[in-house]
């Protein structure tokens, strides 16, 4: 079994996860971004340790659970750079750039974890079938 670290879609949730410490560390002195940072971050870093968790535990139903709980972070964590950006008051005080990259790679996550979650689910039930 390859190590977690080697797994592509790993590997672009964690430079996610450094992308937004950088995000959140350029955030200006804002109570409103703070709070958007905190929960950003929260969601963002728990997409690649659940990969890295389900992946340690290489069991098909379980393996899945875990790329689940990812997506839905990976999909929680959609929502804050559209509240970012969707926000007047707190235009310029982020880099536009950086999110965007961070929004970007977080829908290439989204697209990689729901092939392998259905790959995974179609070799369950085909195991099912042969047991």
């Amino acid at each position: 079994m390859k190590n977690y670290k080697n797994l592509i879609v790993w590997q672009k949730a964690h430079a996610n996860d450094v992308m937004v410490i950088e995000l959140i560390e350029s955030f200006k002195n804002c109570i409103s971004l703070n709070v958007i940072g905190r929960q950003l971050m929260k969601f963002i870093t728990s997409i690649s340790a659940d990969i890295a968790e389900g992946h340690q535990s290489f069991v098909g139903g379980e393996h899945s659970t875990f790329l689940n709980y990812a997506l839905r972070s990976a999909y929680e964590s959609n929502n804050w750079p559209v509240l970012l950006v969707g926000s007047p008051r707190l235009n310029g005080k982020y880099n536009k750039a950086l999110l965007e990259s961070i929004r970007s790679r977080n829908i290439e996550v989204i697209k990689m974890l729901s092939t392998i979650i259905k790959s995974l689910r179609k070799n369950l039930r085909t195991d099912s079938l042969m047991a």
